[in-house]
């Protein structure tokens, strides 16, 4: 499959006109789950967002590390989990510890119920989080 120009999506062919004369991708406005193909936007730019996003998630996963890891990228995780009464030397329990610092921003998003700075701004951490969950699971299956 090819690489799109516009959006980087492969397979994909953008920038046609439809019957409005909306430019955008044309696997994307034939989603049969989207009722509201003739709102969607040209997929480059919402794409464009997404890379920017992750490369703020990068820089923001670097600052919190700074101030949390202490030499140590789970330390903070692992302070939580003697706090807890769970193994700070277990990657599974340091997860738990994880899981509740992300349920925090989860709650907070949920109970919003709205998008905002304040909201995307706990987003952003509930994605660091989850990625550092990841990374945790696979250390776990690097160690087995």
């Amino acid at each position: 499959m090819s690489l799109c120009d516009e959006c980087q999506l492969k397979g994909t062919v953008c920038l046609w006109r439809d019957a409005d004369g909306l430019e955008t991708c044309k696997d994307f406005v034939k989603n049969p789950h989207s009722r509201y193909q003739h709102k969607q936007e040209p997929c480059g730019k919402f794409a464009e967002i997404v890379g920017n996003i992750f490369d703020e998630e990068k820089a923001l996963y670097k600052k919190k590390a700074e101030q949390y890891a202490q030499g140590d990228p789970l330390a903070n995780f692992r302070g939580g989990a003697a706090l807890q009464g769970l193994n700070p030397e277990s990657l599974d329990d340091c997860c738990k510890v994880l899981l509740m610092y992300m349920a925090k921003h989860v709650a907070f998003v949920y109970q919003s119920g709205k998008l905002g700075n304040k909201e995307d701004e706990s987003l952003g951490d509930i994605s660091v989080y989850s990625n550092i969950a990841r990374a945790m699971w696979r250390r776990k299956k690097e160690k087995e």
